[in-house]
């Protein structure tokens, strides 16, 4: 079985078009094709499949789908990985997996936020795991903060 992955973790670069073209190209062949989207947008799933459901990190796709003019049936999951009980945050704007990152920790109040500096575990498209530096219920800013490197405590408004 022959695995062709396209990936880039920049987006607008034609990873779905390319995808969807070069899958309905091989089906048209007759071959047997899965196309799997784990894009947190989930657009190839969406055009292939109107009836599309995602349900956390849980991907149930029921539906047909129709390469010029084929219907191809799928009914299934697909579970990538289940991490139990792990702490997950959603993907800062940089951090890579399994390294350490600055973040703003927000303070009881929420009118402030300090800097922490967090071990990051194995991630997916939308979230990271955290292996320390912050614990469950704490709230960070994940957005990038990068002009306040300089400071060790930003104010909230």
């Amino acid at each position: 079985m022959r695995r062709i992955i396209i990936y880039t973790g920049k987006g607008g670069t034609g990873k779905t078009s390319t995808s969807i073209s070069l899958a309905s190209g091989l089906a048209r062949k007759g071959k047997k094709v899965l196309l799997l989207d784990v894009d947190s947008q989930a657009n190839s799933s969406k055009v292939l499949l109107p009836n599309y459901v995602e349900i956390g990190k849980e991907e149930t796709v029921k539906g047909d789908l129709y390469f010029t003019g084929q219907q191809l049936s799928v009914d299934g999951t697909i579970d990538l990985e289940r991490i139990a009980d792990a702490l997950l945050v959603g993907r800062p704007t940089y951090g890579q997996e399994k390294s350490t990152v600055v973040l703003f920790k927000l303070e009881g109040d929420g009118a402030a936020a300090v800097r922490v500096r967090v071990t990051l575990g194995r991630n997916s498209v939308n979230t990271v795991e955290i292996l320390g530096g912050l614990k469950a219920g704490d709230q960070v800013i994940l957005s990038d903060v990068s002009r306040w490197d300089q400071y060790d405590r930003i104010r909230l408004n």
